[in-house]
């Protein structure tokens, strides 16, 4: 279905190698929730672009096949989980279901793919040209390796470093580096608190787990540590207002839900247990990044950027304001839209919510750079 056509059930069976019967129950369901379309007059099923990209392209930014599989994983140890909750006694990531960890590349993998070497690297001062010139790079909490690899393939005359505490990740991992054909890329196990130096890092990086991390503030003080003068961290993040209020969208359901199963328990499970859920907003990423005084609120989109200070409010042009709105800073991150059924809400999310940035840099210190970034 990911072409477009319309087709009966049993052309679609035919072609899936499945029970046509089954399958047009199935389908029939998914019409009633808009997952699919339905015509009645000649009996076929089809799905528009927005459900394509939601549904059926592994490679789109809007994927959503990595979130069924991690919501597999949960209900596969459900009574763990039920306990977890009641208890409030924490979850080592290590002792999840398998399905956790590959649904989890499969979730994050694609805005990596769109994002971070076109978007997020180009937007570090410097940062790319170091890369290009053959810098060294940590990925911490790299799971199954996506980043790494990524990075790594894009600067071959870098070296990459790849953490993560989770033994049979970085044995996926390594895989997926030997699958790719990149040899500039070397994977190890390690909690994030204790990454080894390498002789310093030009760019370090962690995607989508600081917030698990029991000890966030530890963590990027020791990584900040281990940066070359000069260097870089760059933490991404979900996207996320400071306030509940700010969250309560689509894509705010899909995190909080996620963090009180997943992000919590690891937090909970580990020293100090700072629990900042996957919601927690630029504020106290912030300050788990932050040693310094100076902080600039930044929102980037893919050709042009905008700046908010924490003194002012500017008129911009973003993708879900009006041209020339004025986008107050507690709006920004946090403008609800109309988001229609599943299908087009996260579409329309993944296309049109913005990055933003926390930037920490004084004179003569390393740069943090923290991106809340959305699921694009």
């Amino acid at each position: 279905m990911a072409d477009g056509e319309p087709r009966t059930a049993e052309q679609i069976a035919t072609i899936a190698n499945v029970d046509p019967r089954h399958l047009k129950e199935l389908l029939s369901a998914n019409a009633v929730n808009e997952y699919v379309n339905y015509e009645h007059d000649s009996e076929r099923f089809y799905m528009t672009p927005e459900q394509i990209a939601v549904f059926a392209t592994e490679q789109s930014p809007a994927n959503m096949q990595g979130l069924w599989q991690i919501i597999v994983a949960q209900f596969a140890e459900h009574e763990t989980a039920v306990e977890v909750f009641r208890t409030g006694k924490g979850r080592p990531w290590g002792e999840q279901h398998a399905c956790q960890f590959c649904g989890t590349d499969r979730f994050f993998r694609p805005g990596y793919e769109a994002n971070l070497v076109n978007q997020w690297i180009p937007t570090l001062e410097g940062v790319k040209e170091r890369l290009e010139a053959g810098g060294t790079v940590a990925d911490i909490g790299c799971g199954h390796g996506s980043s790494s690899v990524l990075i790594a393939k894009f600067f071959p005359d870098s070296r990459v470093f790849g953490f993560d505490m989770h033994e049979p990740s970085i044995t996926d991992a390594r895989n997926k580096a030997t699958a790719a054909g990149v040899e500039n890329v070397e994977f190890s196990t390690a909690d994030a608190a204790t990454v080894p130096s390498n002789g310093g890092y030009d760019f370090a990086c962690i995607f989508d787990a600081l917030h698990d991390m029991g000890d966030p503030v530890g963590v990027a003080r020791h990584i900040r540590n281990g940066l070359k003068p000069g260097g870089t961290l760059m933490v991404v993040e979900p996207m996320a207002g400071d306030n509940t209020e700010d969250n309560l969208h689509a894509l705010g359901d899909v995190f909080y839900a996620a963090s009180t199963l997943i992000c919590l328990p690891n937090s909970r499970s580990q020293e100090v247990a700072l629990c900042l859920g996957a919601q927690a907003g630029p504020k106290r990423l912030g300050r788990c990044c932050a040693t310094q005084d100076l902080v600039q609120f930044v929102s980037r989109r893919p050709l042009r950027p905008i700046s908010f200070s924490r003194q002012e409010t500017r008129k911009c042009e973003v993708d879900i304001a009006h041209p020339g709105e004025t986008l107050k800073k507690s709006e920004f991150g946090a403008r609800r839209q109309p988001l229609g059924n599943l299908a087009s809400g996260y579409t329309t999310v993944a296309r049109r919510a913005p990055v933003s940035v926390v930037l920490v840099a004084t004179p003569g210190s390393p740069k943090i750079l923290s991106l809340a970034a959305c699921r694009t």
